[in-house]
Parts: structure tokens; C-alpha cells; sequence
């Protein structure tokens, strides 16, 4: 299949992760290379805000109906019985559980899969979802990661040979840095640099020393509270270079990182890459502009047509000649 979608929370009655993640493998397993497969969800907000709307009786033409709902947030268990009576006093009882897993959870368990996050919407809006959403709708994609032909080697990974439960591994030690930015603009810098770490599972007391070091790392400590649009685009530039290097990757895939900037802040953040580099951080760096590889001492490799026709290797006296 192209596209497979699943409906109105219907995912929310699978009670465990092993079950959760089993039912995405076996999605994934039956889609095409660049299948797409989408889903909504209940999140904790629904339950805990329309708790009591939930639980209600009435009647109508001599049949009785009552629902019963209750959470149990520390088991993430919402369950709601449903009740009909008859007008001869005969009754029908139906039972449902369903598994309220957080937001980050969701991120968590879609990373040991073949599946990556390719949108995340409030479900009938269509703003970016947040943990506070009621509701989110998940667009993943399948990963087309592997080569057509030969191999390839990172971080200690061999494409022949990695295992599906290894990709989350292997995410965990590259970072990426895009040319639009993508922060999430309904929560300030802080918080856009937590939720990665919340998604990938770190302990919540280390997530401030690791959210206020990154920001030190790029020079905007001090905007750490700031939301997305109240800063300039150098700025937002070096909150995703933040964003990328938290998790302290082997690597980081930044994907023209100055095509929205102007040269000066160009600059600015080819400068903090080639600090990060220094500290023993590779950065492959994808690029058009070509004053920039001439400004950059490192090994060139131009492509085209998807080819690599020339590899250079700058030293620095090569800038001064």
C-alpha cells in the first residue's frame, strides 16, 4: 500500500508498547518504500479535561442509557463502561480500556521502528501538537534509508547489517540541523530543546543542565525563554544547531543550514559548526554556496546527478593563496 490510516483513536485500545510498536511493524511491513501511514490519538489533556462530560445518563424512548467513565493516570488506563437498558429491565453492558500513552512516549516508541514522525498535528485543527494537545494526529513515514548499491558505515553502524532495534541507537548519535529551522512555535526556546530530550527518554534531572549547556554552546543562554518568532533567523538557526548537538552526536547532517541567512550571519553559524567540529563532532555539511567552501578547511566532495565527481582536500594555506 501507498497509505494506510487509522481512525478516531481506534490505536489508543492497544494497552502496552510491545503492542503499539508490533502493530507499527506490521503496518510498515506492508507498505511501499515511500509509504505513508497516519493515525490520531487520545492524549492525557482529553482525559483529564472532559472526565466529567464522560460520565452522564439519560433516556430516550423508554431506553436508558449511562456511560461511565474513569483515568487512572498513573497506569494511563481510561476506561469507560457503557450501560443500555431495555424497557423490559433487560441490559446490555460493553467495557472499554484504553492506554493513554504521554506525547513523548508516542515519539519514543515510533523511534524503535522503521517509521519516522513526518507530521504531528493538533487532530482538528491542524497546528503542530504539543503534550497539552487533547488530541494529535501522527503522519509517519517509512524510512528509505538504505543504499541502492555498496554500504555505509556510521557511528559504529553498517547499513548491511544494523537491526531495526539498533535505529534508535543509531538516531541518538546524529543530529540535524535544517535550512527552515522547523522549531515548533508554540513553546519557547527552552522547550523546544526539552521536548527532544523528553522524546528520547533522558532523566528529567538532567534535562535542564543539558538544555542550558546546548544554549550556552550557541551563545543564547539568555533567549531561553523567548518563542520562536521573537527571534531573528540567525537566532533560530542556532537554536536547531542546539537542538541537534543536546543528545552530544558523533554527527551532525546539517542540510544548508545558511540558505535562509544573510552572509554575515552565514558566518556566524559556520563558525559555531567548526567550533562544535573541534570538539571532536563530525559535520557533514550540505551546501550551494560556494563562498563557503572556499572559507571552510575541510575535505570538499562535489556532487551531481547524485554522484561524487571530486573530492578535495583544503589545508588552510589554500584560503590565503
Amino acid at each position: 500500500f501507498d497509505f494506510v490510516f487509522s481512525t478516531f483513536d481506534s490505536v489508543n485500545y492497544l494497552l502496552t508498547k510491545t503492542a503499539f510498536i508490533k502493530m507499527l511493524n506490521s503496518v510498515e511491513s506492508c507498505l511501499e518504500q515511500n509509504g505513508v501511514f497516519t493515525f490520531d490519538v487520545s492524549l492525557v489533556e482529553n482525559s483529564l479535561r472532559n472526565l466529567k462530560h464522560l460520565n452522564r445518563k439519560g433516556e430516550f424512548r423508554g431506553i436508558k442509557y449511562q456511560q461511565i467513565s474513569s483515568f487512572n493516570r498513573v497506569k494511563q488506563i481510561h476506561q469507560n463502561k457503557f450501560v443500555i437498558t431495555c424497557e423490559d429491565g433487560s441490559a446490555v453492558t460493553e467495557n472499554h480500556r484504553q492506554r493513554v500513552f504521554s506525547f513523548e512516549d508516542y515519539f519514543d516508541m515510533i523511534s524503535k521502528t522503521k517509521f519516522y514522525v513526518y507530521g504531528c498535528y493538533e487532530a482538528f485543527s491542524f497546528s503542530n501538537a504539543s503534550p497539552k494537545s487533547e488530541r494529535a494526529q501522527f503522519v509517519l513515514k517509512k524510512m528509505d534509508i538504505l543504499p541502492e548499491a555498496g554500504y555505509v558505515e556510521v557511528a559504529g553502524f553498517n547499513s548491511d547489517a544494523i537491526r531495526v532495534k539498533e535505529l534508535t541507537t543509531l538516531r541518538r548519535k546524529l543530529g540535524i540541523v535544517f535550512q527552515d529551522f522547523q522549531l515548533l512555535d508554540d513553546r519557547n526556546v527552552y522547550d523546544n530543546l526539552a521536548f527532544v530530550l523528553h522524546a528520547t527518554g533522558t532523566p528529567k534531572k538532567m534535562i535542564k543542565r543539558k538544555v542550558l549547556h546546548a544554549l550556552s554552546d550557541v551563545g543564547l543562554a539568555h533567549k531561553q525563554n523567548n518563542m520562536p518568532q521573537q527571534l531573528s533567523g540567525g537566532e533560530k538557526q542556532r537554536v536547531a544547531i542546539a537542538r541537534a548537538i543536546i543528545n552530544d552526536p558523533d554527527l551532525v547532517l546539517a542540510d544548508e543550514p545558511t540558505g535562509n541567512l544573510d552572509l554575515e550571519t552565514s558566518d556566524e553559524i559556520i563558525e559555531i559548526l567548526k567550533k562544535i567540529n573541534q570538539r571532536g563532532t563530525s559535520i557533514l555539511l550540505a551546501t550551494h554556496n560556494y563562498e563557503i567552501v572556499r572559507k571552510v578547511d575541510a575535505k570538499i566532495i562535489r556532487l551531481e546527478n547524485g554522484k561524487a565527481v571530486k573530492v578535495m582536500i583544503k589545508k588552510k594555506d589554500d584560503n590565503q593563496s
